[in-house]
């Protein structure tokens, strides 16, 4: 567009390089333009490192006839910050299946209330949709309204956006519906009113739902069943009690298919917090995480992915973690406490890790804590060891303390199991990597592999 009407443009004395246009276009003009606009079928946001258009001219830029969208073709559009002149009925193509909407900063939400108002009626064919835009209610209410009219849908991720589970009955109800993401709007842990029946997502395979209260998700999960599901993930910043993990897990029993499901993830993480405004937890938290706690997790025997992150201390044995990847033979990645540390003296010992790594031939990344106290005795039996490192293995050692005593013996260890600088890690946790202790702990581990 900017070649077609280069004779006539002339830079603008912005800060930044951009065109205008003179006048309207003409109706002949118009013919022209639309002969190359009805090709179009993708478009990718409308900034350009080489200028943008001035505000001032965009509406004689685009005013052709209100009846017809300038793209008629359109499939593909991300809709980004930045462009909240740009008259959204010109991009409501009855063609387009995928809508992706990201604000800028400090941008009006209501540009994109307007912007969903003016699409998605338009767009019933809408098929994945993507909003990456700033907390506002009344931006929520638009998204709520316009996920309930459209009946095509596959993805819907809006995990910025808190959306209320009134619209949990018609997303179960599309059966075309693979992918789920969102944030719970729940202010408080009370009930949710239970449906009817039980709501039956057939064909979703990827389900994650932040919210404020680990509380919320179960009672919500409780009511609905997700017997193809194979992702589950539940973020959430406040620290829940031990009762209420258990309660999560055994719902999941009853929730999820026991042969499906094969990446869990409970992520009890403050960066989730970004999603819940306003909201400071200041509760002193000295829960453990013990093998009760994760033995409903045993249910699924196809599980290969399992990532547990809480405010808690770790009180996991050797004998434990061996009996809870006994149910999973098929595990890949294991990762507990990753970002908080198990804040334990004890872990899991180095013949202990020895078993695990022997026990689970698919595994490559895993975080544990371990008890280094056995270093020099193991570092004197490897012979006996029957063992075959795996390349590309990921060991996090999380924030496990050690002495300087035992780093000659752990570098002749870890070396015979495979490990080297490029494929460890310790203390790099975004809870315990600016703890007084972590700097010293980090150089000692490092010293391992010298």
């Amino acid at each position: 567009m900017i070649h077609f009407y280069l004779d006539e443009s002339a830079e603008c004395s912005c800060s930044s390089q951009c065109y205008s246009f003179t006048r309207p276009r003409n109706d002949g003009e118009w013919d022209i333009l639309r002969s190359y606009t009805r090709r179009v079928w993708r478009i990718v946001g409308f900034s350009s490192s080489k200028g943008s258009l001035n505000p001032r001219c965009i509406s004689a830029a685009f005013s052709p006839p209100p009846e017809d969208p300038l793209f008629p073709n359109l499939r593909f559009l991300i809709w980004q910050g930045g462009t909240s002149t740009l008259p959204a009925i010109h991009f409501a193509s009855p063609l387009l299946t995928y809508l992706d909407i990201r604000n800028a900063p400090r941008e009006d939400v209501s540009v994109y209330t307007n912007l969903l108002n003016t699409l998605v009626p338009r767009c019933p064919n809408i098929r994945n949709i993507r909003i990456q835009v700033a907390h506002n209610v009344e931006f929520g209410e638009a998204v709520h309204r316009h996920l309930c009219s459209l009946n095509k849908l596959r993805i819907v991720d809006c995990l910025d956006v808190p959306i209320s589970v009134d619209v949990i009955p018609h997303l179960s109800s599309v059966s075309t519906l693979s992918w789920l993401s969102f944030t719970l709007n729940t202010e408080t842990p009370d009930p949710i009113p239970p449906p009817s029946s039980a709501l039956v997502f057939s064909q979703l395979v990827y389900l994650e739902i932040v919210s404020e209260f680990l509380e919320s998700v179960t009672c919500l999960i409780t009511h609905i069943r997700l017997p193809a599901v194979q992702v589950l993930i539940m973020p959430f910043p406040t620290c829940p009690s031990n009762s209420t993990v258990k309660s999560y897990l055994t719902t999941l029993q009853k929730t999820c298919s026991s042969n499906t499901l094969t990446d869990l993830r409970l992520l009890n993480l403050r960066s989730f917090l970004a999603y819940i405004p306003g909201f400071i937890d200041h509760t002193p938290h000295n829960h453990r995480l013990n093998f009760d706690d994760i033995r409903p997790c045993m249910a699924f025997s196809n599980l290969r992915a399992i990532h547990i992150n809480l405010e808690w201390s770790v009180d996991l044995t050797d004998g434990d973690l061996l009996k809870l990847v006994s149910a999973w033979p098929n595990i890949e990645h294991l990762v507990i406490n990753d970002h908080w540390g198990w804040r334990t003296t004890n872990g899991i010992t180095l013949d202990g890790l020895v078993q695990i790594l022997q026990s689970c031939v698919f595994l490559w990344d895993l975080c544990i804590a371990i008890n280094v106290e056995s270093a020099t005795e193991i570092s004197q039996h490897l012979d006996d060891i029957n063992f075959s490192p795996r390349d590309q293995f990921q060991l996090n050692v999380a924030d496990s303390p050690i002495q300087a005593e035992f780093v000659p013996a752990l570098g002749t260890i870890f070396s015979f199991l495979g490990f080297s600088c490029d494929n460890f890690s310790s203390w790099n946790g975004s809870e315990v990597r600016n703890l007084a202790e972590s700097q010293s702990f980090r150089t000692l581990w490092g010293n391992v592999f010298d």
